[in-house]
């Protein structure tokens, strides 16, 4: 089962706490794929403080946080 297709929907809740949730959930994934898609939700992320959120689950998995902000 891939859960990465739901936590990127979940990741895109009008819900600020459901986003939140999934963000942590796809940065505890060692899966490239889950990576790739944070980096996109980064880009897209209204509120500041989710997508710093987002710049230190990707820093703390390795990944390069490549911020489109």
């Amino acid at each position: 089962l891939n859960a990465i297709p739901l936590l990127v929907w979940m990741a895109e809740s009008g819900n600020r706490d459901v986003r939140r949730r999934a963000i942590v959930l796809l940065g505890s994934m060692t899966d490239p794929d889950a990576m790739r898609k944070l980096r996109i939700l980064q880009s897209r992320e209204p509120d500041s403080a989710i997508s710093d959120q987002i710049s230190q689950v990707l820093l703390a998995s390795g990944a390069a946080a490549n911020s489109v902000r």
